[in-house]
C-alpha cells in the first residue's frame, strides 16, 4: 500500500513539475516575443554639424622638371635646381615634416623611328605652408629658386580636430531633436539609442594652377571659409 501510495505521489509531483516548466517556457516565449516587438519598433534618424573655420595652412606640389639630350645632364641639372628649392624651404623655416617626396620620375624621349632624342626629368615634393600671409611670397621665392612646376594648390585647416568634436556634437544633437520631434508626432516615447554611425570631415579650398612662369611676385591668397561637417545616423527605441 505504501508502494502504491508513493507512485502515486511521485505521478502527482512529476504533473506539477511539468505544469511548472510549461509555464516558465510559455512565460518565456512571451518575453521574447514582447522583447522581439519592443526592439521592431525602432526609428532611424540622420543628424547633422556643420562649424567654419578659416583656413590656416596651404598645401601645394612644387617640383623641378628637365630635360636633355643626354641623362646625366638632365638628371645633374634637376638635382641642383631641387636641391635650391629644398634649401631655401629650410632657411625660411619650413619643418622637414612639411616637404615629403611625392614624385621622382624619369622618361625617354624617342621620335617617330623609335630612336631616342632626350630625357625627361621630373621630382615633385609637397610643400605645407603654416602661415597663410607669407605662403604666396614664399610660393615666388620656389619658383625663384628653381621650380618650374607648382600644382595642386590648396587650403586647410592645420588641426581640425576641435573642429570635428563640435560638429559632432552639433550631429547628435540635430538627431536627436529630429526623434523627439517625430516620436512627439506619432505619439509614441522616445527611447535609448540602439546604434550609431558617423561620417564626413571637412573640406579643403583649392586654388587655380598657375604656370610657373606667372610668379613674378607673391601670389595673392584669399582665405575664406572652410566647413568641417559631421554626419551621423541614429537608431532610437520607441515606446
Amino acid at each position: 500500500m505504501n508502494k502504491k501510495l508513493f507512485w502515486i505521489g511521485g505521478a502527482t509531483l512529476s504533473a506539477v513539475a511539468l505544469l511548472a516548466l510549461l509555464f516558465v517556457a510559455s512565460g518565456m516565449t512571451t518575453w521574447a516575443q514582447d522583447d522581439e516587438a519592443r526592439v521592431q519598433r525602432t526609428l532611424n534618424v540622420f543628424g547633422q554639424g556643420v562649424v567654419k573655420a578659416v583656413p590656416d595652412a596651404l598645401q601645394a606640389t612644387v617640383g623641378v622638371e628637365s630635360e636633355s639630350l643626354n641623362l646625366s645632364d638632365a638628371l645633374a641639372e634637376n638635382n641642383t635646381r631641387m636641391a635650391s628649392v629644398l634649401a631655401l624651404l629650410k632657411s625660411l623655416g619650413v619643418e622637414d615634416r612639411d616637404v615629403q617626396t611625392v614624385q621622382f620620375y624619369i622618361s625617354e624621349r624617342r621620335d617617330n623611328d623609335g630612336r631616342i632624342t632626350g630625357f625627361f626629368v621630373i621630382n615633385n615634393v609637397q610643400v605645407t605652408l603654416r602661415d597663410l600671409n607669407a605662403a604666396g611670397g614664399i610660393l615666388d621665392q620656389l619658383v625663384q629658386a628653381g621650380a618650374n612646376s607648382v600644382s595642386g594648390i590648396q587650403l586647410t585647416i592645420s588641426d581640425a580636430s576641435e573642429l570635428v568634436v563640435q560638429a559632432r556634437a552639433l550631429a547628435v544633437q540635430n538627431a536627436k531633436d529630429k526623434a523627439k520631434e517625430l516620436a512627439t508626432a506619432a505619439g509614441m516615447f522616445l527611447g535609448n539609442p540602439i546604434t550609431i554611425s558617423e561620417s564626413g570631415g571637412y573640406e579643403s579650398f583649392a586654388v587655380a594652377r598657375a604656370a610657373a612662369a606667372e610668379f613674378d611676385k607673391a601670389v595673392p591668397i584669399a582665405a575664406g571659409e572652410l566647413s568641417v561637417t559631421i554626419g551621423v545616423s541614429i537608431v532610437y527605441e520607441m515606446f
